[in-house]
């Protein structure tokens, strides 16, 4: 079984380059996936990944029109 790596909010706005309190409203959405870990929120990396690579997909799709 591969291990899944939990990332926290200042970890995923590091990697998407973006503050703290973006990641958390992305979470509020509902754009961006994450589990609560008692009081705290964690990103789990695959989703961040599906997140980037989503959002990468649906421009090119808006570009396309």
């Amino acid at each position: 079984m591969s291990e899944e790596r939990l990332l926290t909010i200042e970890e995923a706005a590091d990697r998407l380059i973006v503050h703290p309190n973006t990641v958390r409203r992305l979470i509020k959405t509902g754009q961006l996936k994450a589990v609560k870990v008692g009081r705290l929120y964690r990103v789990l990396e695959k989703d961040l990944l599906e997140f980037i690579y989503g959002s990468r997909e649906e421009r090119k799709e808006e570009r396309k029109e």
